[in-house]
């Protein structure tokens, strides 16, 4: 890995930031911070904040919903950072990748979204 490495891209996929080489760990560390503290929360799902009111007929199936969620979250989130980092290395290795940059985050974003609407709808649906 050279010295500097690019750390930043605009929205047609040019570089416009560098960073030590060292701030390629900083992907890894967040995405493993993240990974264990929705692996600990996902252990409580009654302190979570729901969309419905939670009564006892309705308590598993909310439960059962919203720890899938973040089960499909950490997912999301581990391929986001593995897609990130994939980025920055190539990217520091010479590859130029605009298309896929530019896709990556509309994408993540589409799915994030869309996953979140689809547990609302099926949340207040089972209510």
């Amino acid at each position: 890995m050279p010295d500097t490495v690019p750390t930043h891209f605009n929205l047609k996929g040019e570089i416009d930031g560098y960073g030590s080489k060292y701030t390629l760990l900083y992907p890894v560390v967040v995405s493993l911070v993240l990974y264990i503290g929705l692996t600990i929360l996902n252990r409580y799902p009654n302190a979570f904040n729901y969309a419905v009111e939670i009564t006892g007929e309705n308590a598993q199936i909310q439960y059962r919903l919203a720890t899938r969620l973040v089960r499909w979250l950490k997912w999301v989130v581990m391929l986001t950072f593995s897609g990130l980092e994939c980025f920055l290395v190539m990217s520091a290795s010479g590859h130029h990748l605009s298309l896929a940059m530019l896709l990556f985050a509309p994408v993540t974003l589409v799915v994030v979204f869309g996953s979140l609407g689809y547990y609302l709808y099926r949340s207040t649906k089972a209510q």
